[in-house]
C-alpha cells in the first residue's frame, strides 16, 4: 500500500469538506496522509517530514476517513472529532444502540447521505441513511454480539 502526504491545499479540502459536512472544524496541527485505497489518516505535523522512500511502510497514523463513496469519518474519526459535530448528527434510542452495536442496520431513520451517530453522549460511529435505512459500519471486530 502507499501513503501519500496530502499537500496542504488538498488538506485545507478536507479539513473544508469535513466542515461542510458536519460542521467539525479540525484543527491545522494535523497532517494527513492518503492511501492507495482512499483511507485518510491523521498524523502529527513532524511525522509528515521524514523521507520514507527507503522504509517500508504498512500503516502510518490514526485512520480517520474514507474517499471511496464520498467522505465518511471512520469509527475512530468519529469518537476523535464528532463532538464538535453540529449537523448530520443522528441520536438512537438504548433499544435502537444495542441492535447498532450488534452491526445491525437501524430502518425509520429520516435523512440521506453520511451522518455521525450518537446515543446521549455517546459516538457510536459513523452510518449512512439511504432509503430510510442507516446502514451500519461499525467494523466487526468492535461489534458486540447479541
Amino acid at each position: 500500500m502507499t501513503f501519500n502526504l496530502l499537500s496542504s491545499k488538498d488538506a485545507k479540502n478536507f479539513r473544508r469538506s469535513v466542515e461542510n459536512q458536519w460542521g467539525i472544524v479540525i484543527s491545522r496541527e494535523y497532517s494527513f496522509v492518503k492511501s492507495s485505497s482512499g483511507k485518510i489518516f491523521v498524523l502529527s505535523k513532524g511525522v509528515g517530514f521524514v523521507d520514507s522512500s527507503k522504509l517500508r511502510i504498512s500503516s502510518i497514523g490514526l485512520y480517520v476517513a474514507d474517499e471511496t463513496y464520498g467522505l465518511r469519518l471512520s469509527l475512530d474519526g468519529a469518537i476523535l472529532w464528532g463532538d464538535g459535530a453540529s449537523k448530520n448528527v443522528i441520536y438512537l434510542l438504548d433499544d435502537q444502540k444495542k441492535l447498532w452495536l450488534s452491526g445491525s442496520n437501524i430502518s425509520g431513520i429520516v435523512g440521506d447521505g453520511w451522518v455521525i451517530v450518537k446515543c446521549g453522549d455517546d459516538i457510536l460511529g459513523c452510518g449512512l441513511i439511504k432509503n430510510s435505512i442507516l446502514k451500519n459500519y461499525v467494523p466487526k471486530s468492535r461489534r458486540i454480539p447479541e
